[in-house]
């Protein structure tokens, strides 16, 4: 049996004995989606197209043992074809980018999966997708040839992303013409009203699917990007939505009414997908969703995050999303981290500074007369964050144990404040001195970390990389 290198010297030498007029040779074609492959390239000596056959595929049909010959034959028949469909194109209208500009349309594709060409083509990145921009140069029944922009024609175009991606947005709504359609319309004109008709009937009484591509269904999932266009689709639903990256070529649109939560339609895209999309049409097994209020396309993961600190913004009276503008509300509150002395620090009274302070969403408890709270990750022991101090009640037995920073803030009517001088003493005083803890038969018991092992902590902590890579003296400084 030959090897692939053996196959494509004996693939070209056949196709260059029985094929004239054409310029023959093997070259490696890069493509998106993992579909790159080793090519025979065919170029009729006047026309400026080359077209490529998929020696990958041709090689497997010989490995699964289909006749050398019969190969050659279908390679020669398929050539032909496609020399009868090459697309006439004056390709000197590629270098002038006045005119190719009126030919884009948009794809899009996953990002990671396409990291490597990704550095040498211009994109835009949306969530894990990334927008890319196609010359359409033909367009018939039989499909569509496109050219994919890369940097080095938009840099010998003088032309930046920007430009790019602006021009691409006012081209694509014209040559490829957005559709929104029910999906029942849509199967039963696939199908066919006769064979669709003898299907169970579908409930129509709750909210129903849509799908949403483009005029052709080529790279239909571009939509997502084309101005104005989820805007008219969230007034068609009735507010926010789900969106479903059903392949490259279509998305699917479903109401967030609560029928159905994120996790339910992301089984469904991952079922779909690992049995009914091809690897190279697959976008994405996420779910994504369209915020109608604020405008904004994200991951439905990342919707649900923003929602629950809004409701805590609100809960606790707190600004949300207003961002790290100068001339913000402060407050000065006291930060109190393992193994650390706390600290009096001036912090910012959006949900976001909260949230950054102590990693994560926030719990709020009310341990103590006085009339301050203890601000503290709301899952720090689920996370597995380091245990920092315990909260006693009157009779210094231990309540509660915090994991993770933690700050003492002042009480306002409304939300949090700062601490009083004396507010600031006090809970320096309470929370001074680091606690570590060990588990003593069914209980967990608290031990001040003397002052000399904490000076040490800091030692370790400010030195250079290097040597805080040495093997520590003392290993346990507790004992």
């Amino acid at each position: 049996m030959m090897d692939f290198k053996e196959f494509q010297n004996q693939i070209l030498q056949e196709a260059q004995d029985r094929m004239r007029g054409v310029d023959l040779h093997i070259q490696n074609v890069e493509k998106l989606q993992g579909q790159s492959y080793t090519g025979l390239s065919i170029q009729p000596n006047d026309s400026p197209v080359a077209a490529s056959v998929n020696l990958d595929v041709l090689y497997g049909h010989l490995m699964d043992g289909k006749d050398f010959s019969d190969i050659v034959d279908n390679l020669i028949q398929q050539s032909a074809d496609i020399m009868a469909d090459m697309p006439k194109f004056d390709v000197n209208q590629l270098g002038d980018y006045d005119r190719m500009k009126n030919t884009l349309v948009v794809q899009m594709i996953p990002t990671e999966r396409n990291q490597d060409m990704l550095s040498n083509i211009p994109h835009k990145n949306i969530e894990d997708l990334s927008v890319v921009y196609r010359m359409q140069i033909d367009s018939n029944e039989k499909g569509t040839s496109s050219v994919l922009m890369t940097n080095t024609m938009l840099e010998n175009y003088g032309v930046t992303p920007e430009q790019l991606h602006q021009d691409a947005m006012e081209a694509a709504v014209i040559n490829n013409p957005a559709i929104f359609r029910p999906l029942i319309e849509v199967m039963r004109n696939l199908m066919g009203p006769e064979l669709f008709d003898l299907m169970p009937p579908m409930n129509m009484d709750g909210p129903q699917m849509y799908m949403a591509s483009v005029e052709g269904g080529i790279y239909g999932a571009g939509v997502i990007t084309y101005p104005d266009f989820m805007d008219r689709v969230a007034e068609e639903m009735g507010g926010d939505f789900f969106v479903l990256p059903s392949s490259v070529h279509e998305i699917l649109v479903f109401p967030d009414d609560g029928t159905m939560n994120r996790h339910e339609l992301e089984n469904m895209v991952r079922e779909i997908n690992s049995t009914d999309v091809l690897p190279q049409d697959q976008l994405s097994d996420n779910v994504y969703h369209y915020d109608s209020q604020d405008k904004l396309f994200e991951l439905a993961s990342s919707f649900e995050e923003r929602k629950e600190s809004k409701e805590q913004a609100v809960e606790y009276g707190l600004e949300y999303g207003s961002g790290a503008e100068s001339g913000k509300d402060t407050i000065n509150v006291l930060l109190v981290e393992p193994n650390c002395y706390p600290k009096a620090v001036e912090i910012g009274t959006d949900l976001e500074d909260l949230q950054k302070a102590v990693g994560g969403n926030i719990e709020v408890a009310y341990p103590f007369e006085d009339n301050v709270g203890l601000v503290m990750n709301e899952e720090g022991k689920l996370e597995g964050l380091p245990l920092n101090r315990a909260i006693r009640d009157e009779d210094g037995q231990i309540t509660d144990i915090i994991a993770g920073s933690f700050l003492v803030v002042g009480l306002t009517k409304d939300s949090f404040g700062s601490l009083s001088p004396d507010q600031m003493k006090t809970f320096e005083d309470t929370f001074h001195q680091p606690e570590a803890f060990i588990k003593m038969g069914k209980g967990i018991m608290a031990v001040p970390i003397p002052d000399n092992v904490i000076k040490e902590m800091e030692k370790v902590h400010e030195r250079p990389l290097k040597e805080k890579a040495k093997p520590a003296k003392n290993q346990d400084l507790l004992s």
